[in-house]
């Protein structure tokens, strides 16, 4: 019998699955914070090379754009020191939780691939939406700006 993985299909409009969060003071997070916000959720690692491109473009949308979206990168890594070195790197100020590289391995949030950058869409019940793999520069601020689809 083989691995069965469920397709995103299966797990949009699903609310998104509770984890261990922190934030990189240390601080216990939960996505349930989230609730009441459409939220464009960014997972990343500090050993991606192209979420360095990444949160650099979103950092530049952020600084030049009111979001009409919360958004939140969520660091699946184990070292929160490489985490903190990279977000300073690249001179990205906004909201970042970490949790487990587990979480990539476990192909939460409908990540079959086990891939990363991965971008989840969260409506205001905290439920799945969208999901892509890979968003170019100018997409960022159609996303984040226009409440555009991933």
């Amino acid at each position: 019998m083989g691995f069965f993985a469920p397709s995103f299909a299966a797990i949009r409009g699903t609310e998104i699955e509770t984890i261990a969060l922190k934030d990189l003071n240390g601080d216990s997070k939960a996505f349930s914070q989230l609730y009441g916000d459409e939220t464009v959720v960014y997972f990343f690692a500090s050993w991606c090379a192209p979420c360095y491109h990444s949160l650099s473009e979103i950092e530049s949308v952020r600084n030049s754009h009111q979001l009409s979206v919360r958004f939140l990168a969520v660091a699946l890594d184990d070292d929160v020191e490489a985490v903190k070195n990279m977000v300073h790197k690249v001179n990205y100020t906004g909201e970042t939780w970490i949790a487990s590289s587990q979480v990539l391995q476990q192909r939460k949030f409908g990540n079959e691939r086990r891939a990363i950058p991965y971008t989840i869409k969260l409506n205001k019940h905290n439920e799945i939406i969208e999901s892509k793999y890979r968003i170019k520069k100018p997409q960022w601020s159609e996303i984040l700006v226009n409440g555009a689809a991933l």
